[in-house]
C-alpha cells in the first residue's frame, strides 16, 4: 500500500526508497526517469518484497539505472534519461533521432504514446536511412530550427510546424485536440 510519488499509483513489484528522504518511494516504471532527473545525488534502496512477505530482500542502488557491466556501448544516447545507450538499444520508426535504454523503454507508454520501437541488439545491426530534405522557409515552432525530413505540420493551425525531434519530444505540447 505504498504510492509511487510520481505516478501515484501503488507501487507493484519492486518499490525503490530513497535513503535520503524521509517519504520518497518510486515505483519501476517512474524509477529511471525519477531519480536521475529529480534526485540524481540520493541513492535507493530496491525493495523486492513487502515488509511481512515470506522473503524479503533489498540492495542499495545509486540512482543511474545502468548495473550491468560487460554490454555492448552504442553510439546512441537514451532521450528520457540522457545516458549512453548500452545493452538493447530501441529506435523509434516514426521518429528521426529518438532512442532509448531498456531501462527507460516501458515509459514510452508515457513519453513517446502511440510510437512503435524496434530493438537493435548490436551497434550498426540495424542501418536506418533518415530524409534530410530540407523544407525551405519552414521554421520549426518547437526549435525555431530550419525543417529537414520530415515536416509535421498541424491539420488545424494555418502556420504551426514541427521537425522530427520536436515532435518526438514530450515536452513540446501542441494543442492535443489538433
Amino acid at each position: 500500500n505504498v504510492l509511487c510519488d510520481v505516478c501515484m499509483d501503488t507501487i507493484k513489484g519492486i518499490r525503490y526508497k530513497c535513503r535520503d528522504c524521509d517519504n520518497y518511494d518510486l515505483c519501476q516504471a517512474c524509477y529511471p526517469l525519477a531519480a536521475e532527473r529529480y534526485h540524481p545525488k540520493h541513492s535507493f534502496t530496491a525493495i523486492e518484497r513487502p515488509l511481512g512477505s515470506s522473503s524479503r530482500s533489498s540492495v542499495t542502488v545509486n540512482s543511474c539505472p545502468r548495473t550491468e557491466v560487460q554490454r555492448l556501448e552504442h553510439a546512441a544516447y537514451c532521450d528520457i534519461c540522457t545516458v549512453v545507450i548500452t545493452g538493447v538499444r530501441h529506435k523509434c520508426f516514426q521518429c528521426p533521432d529518438y532512442d532509448l535504454c531498456e531501462e527507460c523503454l516501458p515509459l514510452a507508454k508515457v513519453h513517446h504514446r502511440g510510437h512503435n520501437f524496434v530493438p537493435i541488439f548490436y551497434p550498426g545491426e540495424l542501418s536506418i536511412k533518415v530524409d534530410y530534405t530540407p523544407h525551405y522557409g519552414i521554421v520549426c515552432d518547437g526549435c525555431d530550427g530550419e525543417i529537414t525530413g520530415i515536416r509535421y505540420k498541424c491539420g488545424n493551425c494555418a502556420d504551426y510546424d514541427l521537425c522530427g525531434n520536436c515532435e518526438a519530444s514530450p515536452f513540446h505540447r501542441h494543442d492535443p485536440k489538433h
